[in-house]
């Protein structure tokens, strides 16, 4: 498992580019270049690039590296993973799925529903909300969840959201009743 700062150095080195294919190498990025394309200064790059500082705007890397191409999703989910395991101060050694989903909160969230201690009994329900988000990685993920009254849509959504809270660099809660409200939030 690399370190965030060890997969953009290969990233860089490799030459990713929006336009280019997983493997394929292309024009080597200089420090230079890349922190002109993003805006930043040569030393920040540096310092990702040595584990020891992280970008305040990954959204701008992945544009810069991979765009909106789609052949780098798995690419841009790793290099995600890599900075949140960073963010979190988890060691190279310790795979994130094995983490208490206390022990790391989303960057962003507004959700304020509790998931009750012992939640249980809805794998197939939350499997399928994994496989309708992982059509999304690494870009801006959303689902709905629809049923009958009383069937635990709430929890089974906030339980996700708090599972899953590392994966993502903000979790949103709209309140979709009425227009006002999903306006306020």
């Amino acid at each position: 498992m690399e370190s965030f700062g060890a997969m953009l150095r290969r990233l860089l080195d490799d030459g990713v580019r929006p336009d280019g294919a997983p493997g394929a190498k292309g024009k080597r990025w200089t420090d230079a270049a890349f922190a002109g394309e993003i805006g930043r200064t040569v030393k920040s790059v540096q310092d990702w690039k040595n584990d020891k500082g992280l970008p305040s705007d990954i959204g701008k890397v992945e544009d810069v590296l991979f765009g909106g191409n789609i052949a780098w999703d798995q690419t841009r989910g790793e290099l995600n993973r890599a900075l949140a395991r960073r963010k979190t101060g988890l060691k190279l050694a310790e795979p994130a799925p094995d983490i208490a989903p206390q022990a790391l909160p989303a960057t962003i969230s507004n959700i304020s529903i509790r998931v009750p201690l012992h939640f249980t009994g809805r794998d197939d329900a939350m499997a399928e909300i994994e496989a309708a988000m992982a059509k999304f990685l690494g870009r801006v993920a959303v689902t709905a969840l629809r049923g009958m009254r009383g069937v635990g849509k709430t929890v089974l959504a906030a339980a996700f959201a708090e599972k899953h809270r590392a994966d993502y660099r903000a979790t949103w809660w709209v309140r979709a009743e009425r227009v006002d409200t999903m306006a306020e939030d």
